[in-house]
């Protein structure tokens, strides 16, 4: 019976390799392909590696394709490991002066990432969840709903498709980076808030919020030797989402810098994605590797604070203002039952005292609470396409003065965070303007536009 598993799982992988759409990737016929897979070898080694009871490395499942890789070419100076890594990050990022030297190598490289995906799938559906090592992305049913359904399903496809996952299990090995511990953590953080806001009530994009998460960091592969990784890898992020036509997830993913909550009118989706980057630190130990811990909102501040260079009073300021925000964001979640300790997975009750009982104290941490509600509530009508164009429409119809004026405002106030096809829906009305009011109210709108511009 159980040979007969290990024959079912080779045909899984033989047929994987074979597929229509990875032959073409990697440049071989299905007969050539049937010609290099020898099943009898891979029998062997699956009577070894199977049943999964630990996680496998990279540089484990490499020796189990060695022997075919080095048929498709020889192996480059550097070993398959950090070729293989290399080439990874420049499917995300292509470069041609890459691309034209690592030819010979590349379907080496290929097959690796194919193999490397199959074992990591079947890892997956023996092994415990682990928040530091993988993603519990939405099931298609869960993120249905949600209006940024299509981009999320287009993440997730490429997602696997350019092999990101087995991309940040390589750079684990391959370099002393702990890049996949940090992402998978924040996406756990991210998530566990996100699903607890939204069963609490507060409208929350579920999809935009996990794809922003999972992709928050990819700019970092992107950046090249000797740039300041810090400063661009959120000029690498944009790229990549843009490329890919995923402005929505793109917009939450590479803003999600601390100094982004110096603006008050930021949506939950990225709130909750910069909660989540603060909480999640890597220390290194003795031996210079990167260790992923989630920690409280006030270890993550001292560590921040402890690991920052020529610190001046102005920085320190910033550093506090954000905390006192992210520390604010955190009561009102509890207000909201959910519990900043992540392993509590049930809604907490949310005790709300009568305002004409509330001390000096509670109050101001009521109005708090409001303040956020009321904010989170209003950017969602700004994030939110047909809640957007339906502000507009009643906008265009207005007919009093006064409150298109208002109208103007509450545009000039929100529109530093409000996403590109919100932005440009945004100036189509402010031309309109333009055309059809006189006085005050033109001269605002001339003023938005050229802002905008």
């Amino acid at each position: 019976m159980y040979n007969r598993h290990i024959r079912h799982l080779v045909t899984e992988l033989g047929n994987r390799l074979s597929d229509k759409e990875f032959l073409k990737k990697i440049g071989l016929s299905r007969r050539s392909m049937q010609q290099l897979f020898d099943k009898d070898r891979w029998e062997v080694i699956f009577e070894k590696a199977f049943p999964v009871t630990r996680r496998f490395s990279c540089a484990e499942i490499l020796e189990f394709c060695r022997e075919d890789m080095e048929k498709l070419g020889n192996e480059p100076e550097e070993g398959w490991l950090s070729f293989t890594y290399k080439y990874v990050t420049h499917i995300l990022y292509p470069d041609d002066e890459f691309s034209a030297s690592a030819a010979p190598c590349a379907p080496s490289a290929l097959y690796f990432l194919n193999v490397l995906q199959y074992f990591f799938d079947e890892e997956r559906k023996v092994m415990p969840f682990d928040p530091y090592d993988d993603f519990h992305f939405l099931t298609e049913e869960e993120y249905a709903g949600f209006e940024r359904a299509g981009e999320y399903a287009h993440f997730i496809r490429e997602f696997r498709d350019q092999y990101i996952y087995e991309m940040m299990r390589l750079n684990r090995e391959a370099t002393p980076f702990e890049t996949l511990g940090h992402i998978a953590g924040v996406h756990y953080v991210a998530m566990t808030v996100a699903q607890g806001l939204y069963a609490a009530g507060v409208p929350i994009d579920l999809a935009l919020a996990s794809g922003a998460a999972a992709g928050h960091d990819l700019g970092k592969f992107g950046c090249k030797p000797n740039e300041r990784v810090p400063y661009l890898h959120y000029y690498y992020t944009n790229q990549w989402f843009t490329a890919y036509n995923m402005e929505g997830i793109g917009h939450i993913a590479a803003n999600h810098s601390t100094w982004d909550l110096e603006l008050d009118n930021i949506s939950v989706e990225s709130l909750v994605l910069i909660y989540a980057d603060f909480r999640v630190r890597a220390l290194r130990d003795e031996a210079g590797r990167e260790h992923t811990k989630i920690y409280s909102l006030e270890d993550s501040y001292s560590i921040i604070l402890s690991k920052l260079s020529d610190m001046t009073p102005e920085k320190l300021r910033r550093y506090a203002t954000v905390y006192a925000k992210l520390r604010d964001f955190e009561s009102f979640l509890a207000s909201r039952g959910v519990a900043a300790d992540l392993s509590v997975s049930a809604p907490q009750p949310a005790h709300v005292q009568a305002p004409a009982l509330c001390t000096g104290p509670e109050a101001i941490t009521g109005l708090r609470h409001l303040t956020f509600d009321n904010s989170l509530r209003l950017m969602d009508t700004f994030s939110t396409d047909a809640s957007f164009q339906q502000l507009l429409e009643q906008a265009k119809s207005e007919k009093n003065l006064q409150r298109i004026r208002t109208y103007l405002r509450l545009f000039e106030e929100y529109n530093s965070y409000m996403p590109r096809h919100s932005k440009r829906m945004t100036l189509n009305f402010l031309y309109e303007l333009l055309m059809h009011r006189e006085g005050d109210v033109r001269q605002i709108g001339r003023a938005s536009c050229r802002e905008r511009v």
